[in-house]
């Protein structure tokens, strides 16, 4: 495969990551519920979601949801803009591998799973979410595979090496 179709094929799946990060972001931070006691909104709902699932103790639920918001905008920007790209890609796989180990535990301690992976817009059984998050993590993986990204130019560390070498 050429150092361009490697290019290119690694800035695809770093911008289908970056939109993926930025919709769940945007999706848990526009997102209303009804919820016992009232109306949730933003991360709120998804702190009511952690709650009830039993997995994090409730104290917990609204740090680690506005946690999560913040980490999938960090990881959207630095995907979007290039920066550090490969440790985003990482981080990326990371976060989805825990967000699937998350949902099996789910799974078995309560016998449902309930995503608000997008704000409540995604969902399905657990082989779907599963299968969905396998597809993230393979972008996330493709794209660390065909080179590390230098963090200025989004090119692969690569093609900025073929470069500095000449023809």
């Amino acid at each position: 495969m050429s150092v361009r179709t490697r290019t290119a094929l690694s800035h695809f799946c770093l911008a289908i990551l970056a939109v993926v990060f930025l919709f769940a972001a945007v999706s848990k931070l526009t997102e209303s519920r009804l919820v016992v006691g009232g109306v949730a909104r933003g991360p709120e709902v998804l702190a009511v979601h952690l709650g009830l699932q039993g997995v994090i103790p409730t104290s917990m639920a609204r740090p680690v949801a506005w946690g999560v918001v913040g980490f999938e905008l960090t990881i959207s920007a630095l995907l979007a803009f290039g920066v550090r790209a490969g440790l985003a890609c990482r981080l990326a796989t990371g976060f989805f591998v825990a967000a699937t180990a998350y949902l099996i535990v789910v799974r078995f301690r309560t016998g449902t799973v309930e995503c608000n992976c997008f704000g409540g817009r995604a969902g399905g059984s657990l082989a779907m979410l599963g299968a969905r998050n396998a597809v993230f993590i393979t972008l996330s993986l493709v794209a660390v595979l065909l080179g590390e990204t230098d963090g200025a130019s989004r090119r692969p560390a690569s093609l900025a090496q073929t470069e500095a070498s000449g023809p």
